[in-house]
């Protein structure tokens, strides 16, 4: 039963890490996109507002990747 909770713990961790990650990936890919795409201008779309929708996505994933870490319970 033990192991069941740490491979459980583990998992969690895992995910929260994933989530952690691609939140900070998306969140640089949009700074990116802001600073240097400004002067450009894409048939469907603006770089730059591209790059604010991005960061403002990667920043609540990563919100959400830390709220879930703090919620998580101690195994006893």
């Amino acid at each position: 039963m033990d192991a069941q909770k740490h491979s459980g713990l583990r998992n969690a961790l895992l995910t929260e890490k994933k989530t952690l990650i691609s939140g900070l990936a998306t969140f640089a890919v949009g700074l990116v996109l802001w600073l240097f795409g400004s002067d450009n201008h894409v048939v469907l779309f603006t770089p730059s507002k591209l790059g604010i929708i991005l960061m403002v996505i990667g920043g609540l994933e990563t919100l959400w990747a830390l709220f879930k870490a703090g919620r998580r319970r101690p195994v006893a």
